[in-house]
């Protein structure tokens, strides 16, 4: 009876890599799609918050009004803008080595690191590696995608990681049973890609879009992998499917060693046996940055509260309708009886920001900085004496 079974397994297996029935298809996609909903839901929360603190929108500071403090203290994206530059400011060098020693070798060796290093620059990998570095820190984890024209020519793309649709276990790419994209396409690229019959159907009226769409002439549709198949689904609707298009037997024509996802997907602090770890920078911050925007909005609610003291006026100086026209302007002239006398008109003395306050503000920068990885140093500040040790990591 085991045996039965896992022959069956292997056969549902063999007829998915090869094709499927288009019912059979759409229910297994709407499967994965459910399976994915778990680690997708608590997802959706961490990059609601954590976009709306790398924003500014933290600690409440929307639901402030009136003339209280709205500081804040934007650390989060300090940071997170410090680190980027830095990053990917001088990225590794291509480096290939020869298979042999003879002098031809070198010479193919020689040439390929300078197409390499072409391309690398071509395809703007630089600039396109600064985004993906900002969606790790931010939304957890970065994604590229590989993908090749019909004249075999190369490319990178830099994904959203909100369009991306993965099971909660997986240690890498290749491990993934499965990986969904959320694609936004028009209707000449449905004709292109799916021909005329189906863009007809993909256009027609009542399709729900997702809340990922952006653009307003489009329809989104998902693209399914796994490391043998992709199919493109909407709703009830298979677009298409076909195996693996960047592998083949015939290894002249592969683009990968196996069969795999054409993905690359990055995420820090992984501790389970998933893909996308359980925490990240700003998560792990915003506690911080509450007390800083906090501690913030305090002072400058009490320095407004004793910037301007009250003035004190005797009522044998002037008459109380006289006393009301007074305002802080600079240069203020007060005129009455005996108003020269220090006895009859004073400012009360103003209250004293309390020092706890100061140095709170200043252990939680630390705190920051300290867990964060990024110092004065770091974001080319200078403080106190200048150092040839400081000197030389400021140049650098």
């Amino acid at each position: 009876m085991l045996n039965d079974d896992k022959i069956g397994i292997e056969q549902d297996k063999e007829n998915f890599a090869s094709g499927m029935d288009e019912g059979k298809l759409l229910s297994q996609i709407q499967s994965w799609e459910k399976e994915s909903d778990d680690l997708y839901t608590v997802l959706k929360e961490v990059w609601k918050k954590n976009l709306d603190y790398y924003n500014g929108i933290q600690t409440g500071v929307e639901q402030i009004h009136g003339k209280r403090s709205k500081s804040v203290e934007n650390r989060i994206w300090m940071a997170t803008e410090t680190m980027i530059p830095i990053a990917t400011s001088n990225l590794p060098d291509i480096v290939v080595k020869p298979g042999a020693e003879d002098e031809l070798s070198q010479m193919d060796a020689h040439d390929l690191q300078d197409v390499l290093a072409y391309h690398f620059e071509r395809l703007g990998i630089q600039e396109k590696s600064e985004r993906f570095l900002r969606d790790l820190i931010v939304k957890r984890y970065g994604v590229f995608k590989m993908a090749w024209g019909f004249d075999d020519d190369v490319d990178v793309k830099v994904v959203d990681p909100k369009r991306i649709r993965i099971p909660r276990f997986g240690k890498c790419v290749y491990d993934l049973a499965f990986l969904i994209e959320e694609l936004e396409v028009s209707y000449g690229q449905a004709v292109e890609q799916f021909e005329k019959v189906k863009a007809d159907e993909l256009f027609a009226e009542g399709k729900k879009e997702s809340e990922t769409k952006v653009r307003t002439k489009t329809r989104v549709i998902q693209e399914v992998w796994t490391n043998d198949f992709v199919a493109w689904r909407s709703g009830n609707i298979i677009l298409k499917q076909l195996k693996n298009p960047y592998f083949s037997e015939d290894t002249s024509k592969n683009f990968f060693t196996v069969a795999r996802k054409p993905y690359v997907i990055k995420s820090l602090f992984e501790t389970e046996e998933s893909l996308i770890g359980s925490t990240d920078y700003v998560q792990q911050h915003i506690s911080i940055q509450d007390n800083l925007n906090t501690r913030k909005r305090q002072i400058e609610d009490i320095s407004n509260k004793v910037a301007n003291p009250p003035l004190l006026v005797d009522s044998d100086v002037m008459s109380e309708e006289e006393a009301n026209n007074i305002s802080n302007e600079p240069g203020l002239i007060l005129y009455g009886k005996d108003a020269a006398k220090g006895d009859k008109i004073r400012f009360e003395q103003p209250g004293q920001i309390p020092n706890y306050l100061f140095q709170d503000l200043e252990s939680s920068r630390s705190e920051f900085d300290n867990i964060w990885g990024i110092h004065s140093t770091t974001r080319g500040e200078r403080q106190g004496k200048e150092t040839l040790g400081g000197r030389q990591l400021l140049r650098e």
